[in-house]
């Protein structure tokens, strides 16, 4: 159990910048700010967020591009929502005896407050979205701005039952009932190649406005590996003469892309190639998304935006397996091993050829800001300071998404024109309250910085349950 618990906390999540959806971490820019970015951020860093901020605060000719130097765009949030590291290390970690480390047998006490930690069972996810390459150039406002972006984007979700915890705490004692229907688990990995373009309206819509912009990407998606459980039902019962009750049903799909090398029950190993990764995978679907926004400058002052990003879905028809079992089996001596060899037929989900079509949304979301510049309503104020507000709503439960509202407060102060400080708080979400902080150091041609979206992790990392740091850089001409 100690291992199990270990390999979950590990690899809960880990993300790269520049993930989509309502909840996902950003650049080093937005992540700072508590994620609040439909109307602050600007060229490279506005895709995947809103594309009519392509260029935000530039009037004339401007070029960016984000590559791996001088140093790439990568984010890490790493952590669950159960309990600090504080907290894993006394339950899990063991202690130490003679300068050797030994387990530690919980009390009763401690197995209480595990399961109440635990009680409602939780979600482990890994997203991951790795930037190649995002390039802008911005001519002028009528002709408008283009962007082209690739990036690779692979997440899984596993939801851990909380009866699990249970079972392993507890063992199976006459008369209990375990429920594992609230186990889930999915796998997406695909490519977004994106295009986008934004300009200005001001010139067809004549309003008493200082500007009005519109940004469009459209993303040309490669899918390269799926897998979802649909339907997970299992119950186990241990009656009052000590026979065990298993029932159970089980199903789910799965797609992957030929150069993974993997091989299906019902395939011919000598018609399979081995692994052979590369930098273009061959594809096991296809789909399409697109973002699109909306922004408004008044009064040189406020800014207010609204966007939707990664409106679509991916397609799999290719190598599309299908694992299904159905089980009600009567386990009356567990010392029996043709008794257990039949149970694990009962439940082994085997690999069927799927003659059908298996479709993923993407993370669809909204989000709604707005923005001021407070160093305006005061008079010798040190520097720029811009304040915004937004709130996101995702339209689903995928990779970096969510259907819960959040609301993110953030601040950008710029003392000097090299200097950019910036914090937020957000609310709501997959995450919870979160404490953001970064700084970044903009020397003209040159943007790099870093940032936390969990600070507190930084500040506390023993008392926080998840850990945060990003940081990147971006060309400017």
């Amino acid at each position: 159990m100690k291992k199990l618990f270990f390999i979950y906390f590990a690899c809960n999540l880990i993300v790269f910048a520049q993930l989509s959806g309502s909840d996902g971490v950003t650049d080093f820019t937005s992540s700072s700010m508590g994620n609040a970015y439909t109307t602050t951020s600007s060229g490279v860093y506005s895709l995947g967020k809103n594309p009519a901020n392509l260029f935000n605060g530039l009037e004339d000719k401007h070029f960016e591009i984000s590559t791996i130097l001088p140093f790439p765009n990568i984010g890490i949030l790493l952590g669950q929502e159960f309990f600090t590291f504080e907290q894993f290390n006394y339950y899990f970690g063991g202690i130490d005896v003679n300068g050797k480390k030994e387990p530690r047998y919980l009390t009763d006490e401690d197995k209480n407050d595990l399961n109440n930690l635990l009680d409602k069972g939780g979600t482990a996810t890994f997203n991951t979205s790795i930037n190649y390459l995002s390039i802008m150039y911005f001519h002028n406002k009528k002709i408008g701005a283009f962007a082209f972006s690739m990036d690779d984007i692979l997440g899984y979700s596993f939801k851990i039952p909380k009866d699990l915890v249970k079972i392993g705490l507890n063992g199976n004692p006459l008369n209990s009932i375990y429920n594992f229907d609230d186990s889930k688990l999915a796998l997406l990995y695909y490519r977004n190649y994106s295009i986008s373009y934004s300009r200005t309206l001001s010139d067809l819509i004549k309003l008493k406005l200082n500007d009005i912009s519109f940004g469009l990407s459209l993303k040309i998606i490669k899918g390269f590996a799926y897998f979802k459980t649909e339907n997970v039902e299992s119950v186990i019962k241990t009656l009052p003469n000590s026979d065990i009750e298993i029932k159970g049903n089980f199903l789910a799909y799965s797609s992957f892309s030929p150069d993974f090398g993997l091989r299906y029950s019902f395939e011919n190993d000598d018609e399979k190639s081995d692994l052979n990764i590369s930098p273009f995978l061959t594809p096991a679907g296809s789909g399409i998304g697109i973002d699109f926004g909306f922004a408004v400058d008044y009064d040189s002052i406020w800014r207010f935006g609204i966007s939707f990003t990664d409106l679509g879905s991916i397609k799999f028809d290719k190598e599309v397996a299908k694992f299904e079992s159905n089980t009600a089996f009567l386990l009356t001596d567990i010392t029996d091993q043709k008794q257990l060899d039949s149970l694990s037929n009962s439940i082994k989900a085997d690999a069927q050829l799927y003659d059908g079509v298996i479709s993923s949304q993407l993370p669809s979301a909204m989000h709604l800001g707005i923005s001021t510049k407070v160093n305006h309503f005061f008079k010798s104020f040190p520097g720029e300071l811009i304040a915004a507000i937004d709130l996101h709503k995702g339209f689903n439960d995928v990779l970096s998404n969510t259907k819960k509202f959040r609301l993110a407060l953030g601040l950008q102060w710029k003392p000097w024109r090299v200097l950019n400080i910036r914090t937020g708080v957000s609310v709501g979400g997959n995450y919870g309250s979160s404490f953001s902080f970064g700084m970044g150091l903009d020397l003209g041609s040159l943007e790099f910085g870093f940032s936390s979206y969990k600070f507190s992790s930084v500040l506390k990392p023993n008392s926080s349950n998840y850990f945060s740091i990003n940081f990147g850089s971006r060309w400017k001409f």
